[in-house]
């Protein structure tokens, strides 16, 4: 992913993060109010499927890049993306569930 590419969608999404996995780079944005809740009513689910997908979908739901297809393709090669250490501290800050260091100098 080019440094423009990211400034790119760092111009449309203000609060994103850029993710280095083991499938290639993503960029996640903040999700909105309804997509948090939707995540966080599925985890509280009685269905273990949605408890499951929860992340999954959260992800598809706030992936700028590499985009709805683009993720679905690196989750074929790489099912426990999801899992990524920094994919999960990319949606704790983008969440304010932890506080982010980025542009603190």
């Amino acid at each position: 992913m080019s440094k423009q590419e990211i400034d790119d969608a760092r111009a449309k999404h203000p609060r994103t993060r850029v993710c280095e996995t083991a499938g290639g780079s993503l960029v996640l944005r903040s999700p909105t109010r309804a997509e948090w809740r939707k995540f966080k009513v599925l985890v509280m689910s009685d269905d273990v499927a949605a408890q499951v997908g929860a992340t999954e979908n959260l992800l598809f739901d706030i992936c700028v890049y590499p985009g709805r297809d683009g993720l679905a393709a690196l989750l074929d090669s790489y099912p426990g993306l999801e899992a990524d250490k920094s994919v999960q501290q990319a949606i704790k800050e983008l969440t304010g569930q932890v506080q982010s260091d980025e542009g603190k100098g």
